[in-house]
């Protein structure tokens, strides 16, 4: 499932009608071999780029929309695998999640051994002011009033993340034994249902809270058996979009600093001279021939000369392709690596 879903986003990513640099960046966060994040293991390098055509990739997508689906097309994942790094990602999270079990609220938390963030705010399906006031109240009393620590279903769900890769747990309201919890923190809130979803480890994970109101009922059967069946996808989708993120702040970083620049090329495996670095990195930082010449006290001929040399120890012929190749070190992949990957983005 998890190299069906790299393909799949990596696919996704490539339909979007963006530009180049914009669609190699999202394709390098989807398709991320470092390895990191706790659901990450697995992952074929680039899988969805070097080794999945166009029409493979769509069939993976359809693989893996049935797969969850069912063939049902009210709990289509593509939306959601499309909204992956925006802004919209939580609303599409949430939408699906209504379409999928009913859920009318979610929440998202980053959690460790002793304490715990929130990734996102309450997200409602009611848009309404008051609605939006019941989540952040709800969600200030759950993290700041330190009642996630009274939760039994988020201690059992963490519990069993020693033994799986995602865990599932429901707590029925009315069944809470703890009555501060349940009368303060759900009753008071109108919430009679919840799943409580976790993916990574006991000390590090990815809650996300599935609630439903009073108003909605209670969770059926085959909804909670639905979010069983595909939980982990959805939070190695959830993973992927935090992955992805993360990164696009560490690229803004690393091209808006010049210091930065020039710290991130020393560090790469092909080595520059100290003049032909001088010159990539106000290239990249945005800067023109003339601005280069006239900081670095050196004429534009050399500049130009500078830049030509980089470019052939580098195999690059073009400003765009230094950006890649820049990208691609931060995402740990070589130059011709990244080269490559943008000519054929360049051919498609």
């Amino acid at each position: 499932m998890n190299e069906e879903l790299t393909e799949a986003v990596a696919f996704s990513s490539m339909q979007d009608p963006v530009s180049n640099s914009s669609n190699e960046l999202r394709c390098l966060a989807v398709a991320d071999e470092s390895g990191s994040g706790p659901l990450a293991s697995g992952y074929s390098p680039g899988a969805g780029i070097r080794h999945c055509p166009e029409r493979r990739a769509k069939e993976r997508l359809n693989t893996l929309q049935r797969s969850i689906t069912g063939g049902n097309r009210d709990v289509d994942v593509s939306d959601l695998i499309d909204a992956i790094g925006s802004e919209i990602f939580t609303d599409q999270l949430l939408s699906y999640l209504h379409r999928s079990c009913g859920a009318t609220r979610c929440a998202l938390f980053e959690i460790s051994a002793d304490s715990i963030k929130p990734i996102s705010e309450s997200l409602c399906i009611d848009k309404s002011n008051i609605a939006s006031r019941l989540g952040r109240h709800s969600m200030r009393l759950y993290v700041d009033g330190e009642y996630w620590r009274r939760d039994p279903g988020l201690r059992e769900a963490l519990e069993r993340l020693r033994c799986a890769k995602t865990s599932l747990v429901r707590t029925h309201v009315p069944s809470l034994a703890d009555t501060l919890l349940r009368e303060n923190l759900y009753q008071r809130y109108h919430i009679l249902d919840r799943i409580v979803l976790c993916a990574g480890t006991v000390g590090s994970a990815i809650v996300l809270n599935i609630l439903r109101q009073e108003t909605a009922g209670e969770f059926a059967g085959e909804e909670i058996s639905r979010m069983r069946q595909t939980g982990e996808t959805i939070m190695s989708i959830i993973f992927k979009h935090l992955d992805f993120v993360k990164r696009k702040s560490t690229m803004g970083t690393a091209l808006s600093s010049l210091p930065m620049i020039m710290t991130t090329m020393r560090s790469l495996p092909v080595q520059l001279s100290a003049r032909e670095a001088d010159v990539c990195a106000r290239i990249l930082y945005g800067m023109s021939a003339a601005e280069i010449s006239e900081e670095l006290n050196v004429g534009l001929a050399s500049v130009v000369t500078y830049r030509k040399r980089a470019y052939q120890k580098l195999n690059i012929g073009t400003h765009h392709e230094l950006l890649m190749w820049y990208i691609g070190g931060l995402a740990g992949r070589s130059a011709n690596e990244c080269r490559w990957r943008h000519r054929g983005n360049s051919n498609a």
